[in-house]
């Protein structure tokens, strides 16, 4: 018999939410959820990956909390792992945190990183809900591709929340 899954909201709750059990748990949750997103991949040499995290920390923040998976592929939950460089910059939390705040009113300042091995590379981001405040941004974040012109990613004034379809 199978025991039966921990919900993400205990692991939230509990005293080490990043606990060696809570991360494996994680990997095999295999379902997104408003506490729970799955990434296969991040690319820490290209803007765009840090506004998306930026994102996901803040619709997460202005929630109950969840966490960002890395390694995992999404809708099929086939642990893929991350490469060196991405482990690397992801499991620096100063980094992480100086990337997300650009342009966030009020900063971010709980957010906590770990990188777990687990079969193969994996990485683990948790972001707690900011109960006292609304994290909005405070001007744009554009991104620009190897080709064309410039993109809006975010807009100044833009407030995310986590929702589930």
């Amino acid at each position: 018999m199978t025991p039966a899954r921990v919900s993400a909201a205990e692991l939230l709750a509990s005293s080490d939410p990043l606990s060696d059990d809570a991360c494996v748990g994680l990997l095999n949750y295999k379902e997104e959820d408003g506490l729970v997103d799955f990434k296969q991949s991040f690319d820490p040499r290209h803007d765009k990956s840090w506004i998306d995290l930026a994102v996901d920390c803040v619709a997460f923040a202005n929630t109950d909390g969840g966490y960002v998976v890395f390694g995992v592929a999404d809708k099929t939950w086939k642990l893929v792992g991350l490469d060196g460089d991405s482990v690397t910059a992801l499991a620096d939390s100063k980094k992480v945190l100086e990337k997300i705040n650009r342009n966030l009113v009020p900063i971010l300042t709980r957010v906590r990183t770990r990188a777990i091995e687990h079969l193969a590379l994996r990485f683990v981001l948790f972001s707690p809900s900011s109960l006292d405040c609304t994290h909005i941004f405070e001007s744009n974040l554009d991104w620009a591709p190897t080709q064309g012109k410039p993109l809006v990613v975010v807009t100044k004034g833009a407030i995310y929340t986590r929702r589930v379809a």
